[in-house]
């Protein structure tokens, strides 16, 4: 089967927030500017959690301003050469996760015109790497730190005041706290819970349990007793992520509940360019659907090879803002 690819216009619009300031800060998702999808984004705007967005690039490369340790200062220590390497590699890759945008579209354009560049899309993940590799600098500055405490350059005379000892023991502890402190106020979200949005402006609840009815569904139709063949997924999607009255998301699910070949009606938002001969298809069998004209249904379900239909009567058709045909209208 041949699988060809959708246009860059297709997923660009995942780019909206992919800009340098917002890669540092390891966020560049195009859902953050939507109080829907992350209510709490807005408190990262005040005083005090608004600090972790400039904190957490500049505690992670702090290190790259510490002198190494030693009497010769022009001979680097290891973890310097290793925090250097580090850090061009993080730049490179935040640079990168601009993609399709200025200035990383110097890199991302023309890795993505090379065989399998397709794999880069979307840009943004690769921040995930960058989070390790912040975590690495920053941990390779703890050592730094604490190394420094152990062996003072200037060591103190027997019976004198080790000031200096007091001193850089006492900032290693402040640098301690500071990492603590930032990680925890950083990723709030996760510890409070509120990662996962309850009912908000008309979404249902972000903690779902899969309905009955659909795993007694898919019980049936991957027993011996179902009728075999392909099965077509209605009302189309109007969108890629879909209202249903307990969820609202991608239809993943679906497939990963049934055990035979599932086609989920195209929306347009993809990484696949799907064969207009398909969607439009799929459109004329939902309005011989609706128009009771049973002959041109039948003649539709066996072009697309599909004898088996299901209507997902849990989708809100009247969601605020979409455009998605009645499950009720299908249905009956």
């Amino acid at each position: 089967m041949n699988v060809y690819l959708s246009t860059v216009s297709a997923w660009t619009w995942t780019e909206s927030r992919s800009t340098l300031a917002n890669g540092f800060w390891l966020n560049t998702n195009w859902a953050w500017s939507f109080s829907e999808y992350y209510p709490y984004a807005h408190l990262f705007r005040q005083f005090p959690i608004a600090l972790v967005r400039p904190l957490i690039p500049l505690l992670a490369f702090f290190g790259l301003t510490l002198r190494s340790p030693g009497k010769d200062q022009q001979v680097l220590s290891r973890s310097t050469r290793l925090a250097g390497l580090l850090s061009v590699f993080v730049l490179g890759l935040i640079l990168l996760s601009n993609g399709t945008r200025a200035p990383g579209s110097l890199i991302f354009d023309p890795l993505y015109r090379l065989p399998y560049g397709w794999l880069l899309q979307e840009p943004g993940r690769f921040l995930m790497v960058v989070a390790l590799g912040y975590a690495l600098l920053i941990g390779l500055l703890v050592d730094r730190v604490s190394s420094r405490v152990r062996t003072p350059s200037n060591p103190t005379p027997p019976g004198g005041p080790n000031t200096v000892g007091t001193t850089r023991a006492s900032w290693s502890r402040w640098l301690m706290v500071s990492v603590v402190a930032i990680a925890l106020v950083s990723a709030f979200p996760f510890w409070t819970g509120s990662v996962v949005s309850g009912p908000r402006l008309g979404f249902p609840s972000g903690h779902v349990i899969v309905p009955s009815y659909w795993t007694a569904t898919a019980d049936y139709l991957n027993s011996s007793n179902a009728p075999g063949g392909s099965l077509l997924v209605l009302p189309p999607d109007d969108y890629y992520q879909m209202p249903y009255t307990w969820y609202y998301g991608a239809d993943a699910f679906i497939e990963n509940l049934l055990d035979r070949h599932v086609v989920l009606a195209p929306s347009g938002q993809s990484y696949y360019k799907v064969s207009s001969e398909l969607t439009g298809a799929v459109q004329l069998e939902t309005s011989a659907l609706t128009s009771h004209n049973w002959t041109e249904a039948s003649r539709i379900l066996t072009a697309i090879g599909t004898p088996i239909l299901l209507v997902r009567g849990d989708i809100e058709a009247a969601f605020a803002g979409r455009d998605i045909v009645s499950p009720a209208a299908l249905s009956a």
